[in-house]
């Protein structure tokens, strides 16, 4: 169960699937799926050493297990893009039921 302190919106947008050169690409549509309420808390930001100045920026997001949400999906918080790090995850309480969905977020700068 989401907690009360759940008070941040996100924006779940799945790609529409189109070929291209003879592969499958994914392209995002302008309207995603605004879910509420979640918790946002920030993930671990790390250097690169590709001798350039980039950064990774990580978020974790918990949400209700009932929202559908691909790896493939884009997350928008707080006005920025992310793509999911990993496969979502049904988060179980000790009595067995689902409990929550984490998804595991990241970017990159630079």
């Amino acid at each position: 169960m989401i907690p009360s302190f759940a008070s941040e919106t996100i924006v779940i947008t799945e790609p529409e699937w189109v070929e291209e050169r003879g592969k499958q690409v994914k392209r995002y549509p302008a309207q995603g799926e605004a879910v509420f309420p979640v918790v946002v808390q920030e993930g671990s930001a790390s250097p690169s050493f590709d001798l350039r100045d980039a950064v990774e920026i990580r978020k974790v997001v918990f949400m209700n297990p009932s929202v559908e949400v691909t790896r493939h999906a884009r997350v928008t918080v707080r006005g920025r893009h992310y793509r999911v790090y990993g496969v979502p995850e049904d988060w179980r309480s000790p009595t067995g039921l689902t409990s929550h969905k984490r998804l595991d977020l990241v970017d990159w700068e630079g």
